[in-house]
This record gives structure tokens, sequence and C-alpha cells, in this order.
């Protein structure tokens, strides 16, 4: 009895992880990008194939954002940068869109800041709001996929 226990709780453990590591996007779909924003019970997810892409913000049970709602021209909708500077040792994957004014960068940077996450850039803002992944949650962190789709972009 006490194996079966401990059989079930590794399994639900297991699976827990397998749907956070799968994040917003859903099965078959390539997840490119996935973390739970620090402080937060929201997800942010960049989801796709090899010929469509869609940025999703909020909860398994309430994407607040799916950016764009078709998949038809949806690498159209985004730009994409890979930078790198040796010197400093930092590397930087963006992937940014914007809707109805706000403009949206997801960046995946290495060294320097190492920052992960999102950063929202609201209509007559001065500053942006940076939403960070907590890192402590194992994200998925493959961006680099996603900005060789789009066309070449400035962050």
């Amino acid at each position: 009895m006490k194996h079966r226990f401990t059989i079930t709780i590794a399994a639900a453990l297991f699976g827990c992880t397998q749907v956070f590591a799968q994040g917003l996007c859903l099965s078959g779909e390539q997840t490119y990008f996935a973390c739970e924003i620090r402080g937060s019970k929201k997800s942010v997810a960049v989801c796709g194939g090899t010929d469509w892409l869609q940025y999703r913000f909020g909860t398994a049970g309430n994407i607040e954002l799916g950016f764009p709602a078709e998949k038809a021209g949806s690498l159209q909708q985004f730009t994409g940068a890979s930078r790198v500077h040796r010197a400093a040792g930092v590397a930087g994957e963006f992937l940014m869109f914007a809707q109805s004014g706000t403009e949206y960068s997801v960046m995946q940077i290495e060294g320097g800041s190492d920052f992960n996450g999102v950063s929202v850039l609201m209509p007559g803002a001065k500053q942006a709001r940076d939403l960070p992944c907590d890192m402590r949650k194992s994200p998925v962190r493959k961006l680099a996929g996603a900005v060789l789709l789009v066309p070449e972009g400035n962050p």
C-alpha cells in the first residue's frame, strides 16, 4: 500500500511538471517560450508551428491576451532580433509586436541583466513595465526558434 501511494504522488508531481513545462501552449504546438511571471499566478508563452506564432498571457483557464487571433499571416505580425555582445558577455533574443498602440517585447537575455520575460510599453507611458519570469519554476526558453521565423526588427 505504501509503495502505491508513493508511485501515485510521484506520478502526480511528474504530471504537474509536464503541464507547467508546456505552459499555455496546447498539445501538438511548439513551445518557444513559456514561464510563470514572478509574484503572479499568470504565465506568458510563445506557441506556434513552422508557419505561425501566437503570444499568450494569462492562466491555463483564462488566456487574457492571445495575439494574433488568427494563425494565417501571424508571422508578419511580429519582428524578431538576436543580439550578441561578446566583449560584454551578453546575448539576447527578442520577439516584438504591437497591439492597439501597446508594444510588447518577449525577451531572453543571458549575461548582464539576465532578464527573461516580457516588457510592456503602454501608449503615452515613459517607461515600459517589465514582467520577469520566475526562474525557479523551470521556464522554457527557446525563443531563438521563434525569432528565426519572423522578419528582423530592432529591439
